[in-house]
């Protein structure tokens, strides 16, 4: 009785025990000898021993919670970096813009994997994501005409104008 304590076990553990103490009990008190006592004592020992205590329960509900966390948080930092690797299109970016977006992924993949939890690994991908918005494509030129720009569109008014006094002046020399 003093080698355990019921109160060590879960319920279901406690009866085992309490069962396994009451027969080892009734096996001494009919043993014969010195020798049977001891052996009616290990046996009880060692069945005892092979029950589940609260204490490792515990410990393995602890890993398991443990490992349920830590697969929690690597499947976020594979999301978060598989996100952060489609979100900004390269299109309409410079040579130097789409070095720097390479640069600003691959820095926030870094903050991402420091993450130490779910909710830092969401931090960190929302604050990726804004430097990737600050990296705006470069606009397009405005249209300024069916000529495309303004020097164009001078020059073509001009070319016109000289075909008009070349037209005048021929119609002039006709006469």
């Amino acid at each position: 009785e003093s080698y355990k304590s019921v109160d060590d076990y879960r319920t279901a553990e406690g009866v085992t025990y309490l069962t396994v103490v009451d027969n080892a009990k009734t096996a001494i008190d009919g043993a014969e000898s010195i020798e049977d006592v001891n052996a009616v004592l290990a046996t009880a020992k060692t069945t005892i021993d092979s029950i589940k205590t609260k204490a490792q329960y515990e410990a393995e509900e602890q890993a398991a919670a443990e490992a349920e966390t830590a697969k929690a948080l690597a499947d976020a930092k594979t999301a978060a970096k598989a996100e952060l690797d489609s979100y900004k299109s390269l299109e309409g970016l410079s040579d130097d813009q789409k070095a720097e977006v390479a640069t600003k992924i691959t820095e926030g993949k870094a903050a991402i994997d420091a993450a130490t939890s779910t909710d830092a690994v969401a931090s960190a991908l929302t604050a990726a994501k804004a430097e990737l918005d600050a990296i705006t494509p470069i606009p397009a030129p405005a249209n300024t005409g069916c000529f495309g720009s303004v020097t164009a569109t001078v020059f073509a008014m001009f070319a016109l104008f000289a075909f008009v006094l070349v037209l005048r002046k021929k119609k002039e020399l006709v006469k």
